[in-house]
């Protein structure tokens, strides 16, 4: 059994959360990840069917696809500390949930990559990864948060992107291919998600304690904000700050 040994963050109730039983146990194991935490890994498919034209939105594929392990990527050194380049991390997810109704069947590979936009031709000014866990109630009251008051096509519509995480289950063990559908299914999650079973995220916490909020600048990949989790309002704040310094 993995622990995280991660503190719930006080002020919150506990709220239950929707479980997903008696599924096809076929798809409740432990999904690959390859390579271990900060290193750039190989692949060759990216974020593609799972969604309107990947996280880009932009539709249709070109006659040659470069495999996202080759596409540009800023260089290293990475890091997890302010000022420091993301390592180009890859996951097994959905780059649109609720476009694809949650299907295990439609989980691929997601790269940082996939949110590198030096140009501006995605739209993506800041990317937002959550990092949550589904035994944590201040999590769960996150991702109602953003459920309820459509945060994520509002400060989409502003160029921001939001990358969600999947760290541990109920059992505080790596979550499964069920776990992520019983979450992304309880909140309607429409934007990207992933699972992160071998904890590649856990460097950008700064405190022993969960949700976690890390913010990123897709023209360079740095992360410029650590933020720990629990004060949604807050964060939001944050991100408004970061945005007007890019008007």
């Amino acid at each position: 059994m993995r622990r995280a040994s991660l503190l719930l963050v006080p002020l919150l109730s506990v709220v239950g959360l929707v479980a997903c039983g008696g599924e096809d146990e076929a798809m409740d194991v432990v999904p690959l990840d390859q390579g271990r935490a900060g290193e750039l890994t190989g692949g060759s498919a990216g974020v593609g069917g799972g969604g309107a034209g990947g996280v880009g939105g932009t539709g249709g594929t070109s006659e040659v696809e470069v495999p996202k392990h080759l596409a540009p990527y800023p260089e290293g050194p990475y890091g997890d500390n302010l000022g420091s380049v993301i390592a180009n991390h890859q996951f097994i997810g959905w780059s649109n949930p609720a476009a694809v109704e949650y299907d295990v069947e439609q989980m691929e590979p997601v790269w940082m990559s996939d949110f590198y936009d030096p140009d501006g031709s995605k739209n993506i000014k800041l990317l937002m990864i959550n990092s949550s866990a589904q035994w944590c109630p201040p999590c769960r009251q996150e991702y109602r948060h953003f459920q309820n008051k459509g945060t994520f096509p509002e400060y989409r519509a502003k160029g921001v992107m939001f990358l969600g995480s999947l760290m541990e289950n109920n059992a505080y063990e790596a979550p499964r291919y069920l776990d992520a559908r019983a979450w992304v299914s309880t909140y309607k999650v429409d934007f990207p998600f992933v699972i992160d079973t071998s904890f590649k995220l856990g460097g950008l916490f700064t405190m022993d304690a969960i949700p976690n909020n890390t913010l990123i600048d897709t023209k360079t990949m740095k992360v410029i904000r650590l933020m720990p989790g629990g004060d949604t309002d807050g964060m939001l704040r944050i991100i408004d700050t970061e945005l007007q310094k890019r008007q």
